[in-house]
């Protein structure tokens, strides 16, 4: 399995000074000088950038994630439009992780004030620089539904880092396992995997899982009583590793505004009970604090 890949700086954090307010204009100014239709030095000038790239710059991750909009746009566009699988599914399920990855890395630096408009001002520049490349662009639901997920990913791993937890996102390679985070208490030695699920995600996922003899029946009360589930995922490989499947549910957690749950407590809570069920050795993808 991959490593565990940490979206924020070591400790202690600094955050990148930049010579302009307006980071959009600023991320706009590196990536300014694509050739518009040009796939091939796009796709080549990615992994550059991301050689040379300052990971403590939020402006830097922003002008990453303008990049790789079209590529992900089209991707989501193919899932949505064969969701039952195609030939390359592997490689466009990869493009729009490694959007959704950069997404995630770029809020948890932004500052605080910047964060009630980011997605609307995000969307105006993603769509430019798809259609400066030709290329598909995010509709309004598939962006929001982006927006939605990460948001209650990103409240999650906040509340954790909040109350004292030690919280990692999940390498490229865990995420497609069905893994968007590994939360641990330092004091205990105690770690999760979690896949963060909307209700209705949450809901439909556990009928999956009866529908695959992969759960009783009679457990999915107890799991829509308690909003979390454990559940062992395998690769094509045969190794394993437990998940636990997160109700993450503002009727339950409380409202979530900015990528922040408005009041943590709730969502701490249910971590920490969690933890305290699950024990180091139960875990077995990786170690619990692998760097990148």
């Amino acid at each position: 399995m991959g490593k565990w890949r940490r979206f924020l700086p070591k400790r202690p954090r600094t955050r990148v000074v930049t010579s302009s307010n307006d980071i959009f204009s600023t991320a706009r100014w590196i990536v300014e000088t694509t050739p518009a239709k040009d796939f091939e030095t796009l796709d080549a000038r990615i992994e550059s950038y991301k050689q040379v790239m300052n990971e403590s710059d939020p402006v830097q991750w922003l002008a990453l994630l303008i990049m790789q909009a079209p590529r992900a746009a089209h991707a989501q566009a193919i899932m949505d439009e064969y969701p039952h699988g195609y030939h390359d599914r592997e490689k466009r399920l990869y493009e729009l992780i490694d959007f959704n990855d950069t997404l995630v890395s770029c809020v948890l630096l932004l500052s605080e004030d910047k964060l009630p408009t980011f997605p609307k001002l995000l969307k105006v520049e993603l769509d430019a620089f798809c259609q400066k490349m030709y290329s598909r662009e995010f509709d309004t639901e598939q962006f929001g539904a982006i927006i939605h997920g990460l948001s209650r990913e990103i409240a999650v791993f906040k509340a954790a880092e909040n109350a004292g937890l030690h919280a990692l996102m999940a390498s490229r390679t865990a995420d497609a396992f069905g893994i968007d985070m590994q939360i641990a208490d330092s004091s205990t030695g105690r770690y999760i995997n979690i896949d963060c699920k909307t209700s209705s995600s949450f809901h439909f996922r556990l009928k999956t899982l009866v529908k695959q003899h992969r759960m009783q029946p009679h457990d999915t009360i107890d799991a829509e009583t308690k909003g979390w589930w454990e559940i062992i995922n395998r690769d094509d490989k045969g190794r394993k590793v437990k998940i636990i499947l997160l109700r993450v549910s503002q009727d339950e957690l409380g409202e979530i505004r900015d990528f922040r749950f408005v009041n943590e407590q709730a969502m701490v809570e249910k971590l920490k009970v969690i933890l305290v069920q699950r024990s180091l050795s139960d875990n077995q993808f990786g170690g619990a604090f692998n760097e990148k």
